[in-house]
């Protein structure tokens, strides 16, 4: 409950797959090394951020590339919306193909702020400067599906 008061998150929080996975990972690690200072299990912002976070997103793109080996035909949909405290305008793009085991599987594969007017040119000059930064082997299917 100090958390959810003091960090004034709501009562659903204890439903986050992603806090229910961090708390099963300190009680594993209590479990396996007796009672620990927090300091020594958890990192700071910047190591987050500029090292683990880097880390993670490596890992998800090479695991992602090798499921894209064997795939022909791709799908990019893009979404965009406005932060409502900012009022900065974001654009995703989520990948859409069909895996080996016939099962459709999504899933996003950036995140940018979006500073341009929302037109259809913006929109597509976005995407020509993200696709070579995201993968040549999906913009080599991509350019042989147009």
């Amino acid at each position: 409950m100090r958390m959810i008061a003091k960090g004034i998150q709501p009562f659903s929080v204890v439903e986050d797959e992603g806090l229910q996975h961090f708390a099963q990972t300190m009680l594993d690690i209590g479990s396996k090394h007796g009672s620990l200072p927090v300091q020594e299990i958890l990192y700071d912002r910047t190591s987050l951020s500029k090292t683990f976070l880097p880390k993670l997103h490596a890992e998800h793109i090479d695991k992602l590339h090798n499921s894209l080996t064997a795939v022909t035909n791709v799908a990019i949909t893009t979404d965009h919306w406005t932060d409502d405290m900012i009022k900065n305008l974001y654009q995703a793009f989520t990948l859409h193909y069909v895996s080996d085991s016939f099962e459709l599987v999504s899933t996003c594969i950036g995140v940018y702020e979006f500073t341009e007017a929302k037109t259809g040119i913006a929109v597509k000059a976005k995407h020509r400067r993200f696709c070579p930064a995201f993968c040549r082997h999906l913009c080599l299917i991509l350019a042989l599906s147009l």
